[in-house]
């Protein structure tokens, strides 16, 4: 595994997800805003995700798990996105996940 993947260590809830088509001005991307067990907010953004795919328990994610595999030559795939836990809840390809600021309440 690379050294510089996110990772929750225990689990996360899953708060908010949205995705965007690609436009003129921006590519397509996914935002995940995640609560994690620990407590506190954090928002990441998947550019160009591919191969969404969403099942149960979803919203509950065992453990968030992006990794990166750029060393494989996946044609532009540089992150691999997956419940660690081995269930269905959350899978899925990007480009490259960036990590946003938390939203303003």
């Amino acid at each position: 595994m690379s050294a510089d993947p996110f990772h929750f260590a225990t689990g996360a809830q899953v708060l908010a997800l949205e995705f965007r088509r690609a436009t003129a001005e921006q590519p397509a991307h996914l935002d995940l805003t995640l609560r994690p067990r620990e407590g506190g907010e954090r928002r990441l953004r998947f550019l160009n995700p591919q191969d969404v795919q969403l099942g149960s328990p979803f919203p509950e994610v065992g453990w968030l798990q992006v990794e990166s595999v750029r060393d494989r030559q996946l044609d532009g795939l540089g992150v691999r996105v997956s419940d660690g836990e081995m269930s269905e809840s959350l899978h899925f390809w990007a480009e490259r996940v960036i990590e946003l600021k938390p939203l303003a309440v």
